[in-house]
This record gives C-alpha cells, sequence and structure tokens, in this order.
C-alpha cells in the first residue's frame, strides 16, 4: 500500500482511492465501502485497477479481548496478470490480504495516519 485517501473511518457507501505496487506496476484504485455493520462485517468492491475484487470481513468476538477477523475474497485479475505463473498470483494474493488486513485495522482503531505516507 502506497496511499489510501481520504484516511478516515470507514462508512457505508463511502468511497476511496488506494495506491498499491504490483510486479512494480503502480495500481490506481477505487474501493466502494458497500456495507459495513459496526463490529460484525465491511463489504469492500473495487472494478478499477490491475486486480478486480469484491472482499468481505467478518467479525467473531472471542473473547471480550479478542476477534477473529474472517477474509473471503474474490479476485477478478486484469491485463498482464493472466500471464503469470500461478505461485506468483498467490503470492502477490497474500501480500494484498496481510497489507490491507494491516490497513484495515489502523482504519478500525482509528490510527490511519501511517497510511498516507
Amino acid at each position: 500500500m502506497v496511499s489510501l485517501t481520504p484516511a478516515e473511518p470507514m462508512r457505508e457507501g463511502m468511497r476511496f482511492r488506494s495506491v498499491t505496487r504490483v510486479c512494480c506496476i503502480t495500481n490506481r484504485t477505487t474501493v466502494a465501502v458497500e456495507r459495513l455493520i459496526p463490529e460484525q462485517w465491511i463489504e469492500l468492491v473495487s472494478k478499477t485497477g490491475l486486480i478486480s475484487f469484491r472482499a468481505v470481513y467478518t467479525f467473531v468476538e472471542i473473547s471480550s479481548a479478542q476477534t477473529e477477523v474472517i477474509c473471503t475474497l474474490r479476485f477478478e485479475f486484469n491485463g498482464f496478470i493472466f500471464n503469470a505463473p500461478r505461485p506468483i498470483i498467490e503470492s502477490m494474493a497474500q501480500t494484498r490480504v496481510y497489507r490491507d488486513l494491516t490497513s484495515l485495522c489502523a482504519l478500525i482503531s482509528g490510527d490511519a495516519k501511517w497510511l498516507q505516507m
């Protein structure tokens, strides 16, 4: 993740722009918050950029101090990515999920300052 704007708490209906790097290519994406139920569910959709996706984050409270995040992703690869070997695609997807979950955690906690670097 290179940048995310606006860097503010998510709300249903908002759109934000993200800039990421995929295989040394800058990927500019607009992401829509399709559905948001605080502390339960977030659904994000992007149909722009190199990778179109639908991501659903479900939050399951395990205890008062611990929450499990279940992430369901559906990707559609556009352009060059169709020619990449499967291990490269899987590695890119794993990296993207990790970075997105880290960003999501920062946004939920209200500590999104670092995202503007």
